[in-house]
């Protein structure tokens, strides 16, 4: 009997610990989900439904894209850049009740390194495209644009310092594929001393009126 007890213990306590890691790895992800991305709304008022949500997803394992020791370009070729380490995928989920208007922005924030290592802004070139297919039919949302810190923190959350690369007005449910290239632009001057720049991505979003919504998505 006393074998047997031992036994059942054993498993009981085999179990405790199964459930406790299963609690702590739940946690862990959607600790990590929620410090990838920001959504915010509005205040609401009386009748106003304010039940959208929003998600952002990677294909990379980081939300972000680094050039290092990079050859300067002339755009048309950034543009078509197919590398892995030279592309950068992910997607915007947006699920919502109808009659709901939703207005998200895609910010890049650029990592800071001391200014011997770093690319500077003007010599970065970024640029977004999107689809409603994932893997193809991409159309341009941002042209090339070389890398332009906010002044301010904008009202839908993006903040001073990062790069605000598109605003998207929903009105609703449904997946946008992004796909974000960086290079260094052909004006860009080599040295021989090895510099870098990287960026990562987020997205911030508020609910919003139908109208509004829909004069960003038109």
């Amino acid at each position: 009997m006393k074998n047997k007890n031992k036994g059942s213990n054993e498993k009981r306590a085999q179990s405790v610990v199964v459930i406790i890691l299963t609690i702590m790895l739940i946690l862990l992800v959607v600790g990590v989900t929620y410090a990838l991305f920001t959504y915010s709304k509005n205040g609401t008022a009386i009748n106003q439904v304010t039940t959208a949500t929003m998600t952002m997803n990677y294909v990379e394992g980081e939300n972000g894209l680094t050039i290092e020791n990079a050859i300067p370009m002339e755009d048309a070729v950034g543009k078509s850049l197919i590398g892995e380490d030279e592309v950068f995928d992910f997607t915007i989920d947006v699920n919502m009740t109808p009659g709901q208007g939703l207005i998200y922005e895609i910010a890049a924030k650029k990592t800071e390194y001391p200014e011997e290592q770093a690319i500077k802004n003007e010599d970065v070139r970024l640029y977004l495209e999107s689809s409603n297919t994932k893997g193809s039919g991409y159309t341009q949302e941002m042209a090339p644009t070389s890398f332009t810190p906010l002044e301010n923190d904008t009202t839908i959350g993006s903040k001073k310092g990062e790069m605000l690369l598109a605003t998207v007005g929903v009105t609703e449910s449904k997946t946008t594929y992004y796909r974000l290239r960086m290079w260094v632009s052909k004006d860009f001057v080599l040295t021989g001393i090895s510099k870098k720049f990287t960026v990562t991505i987020n997205a911030y979003g508020k609910d919003t009126s139908v109208e509004n919504a829909e004069t960003l998505a038109s």
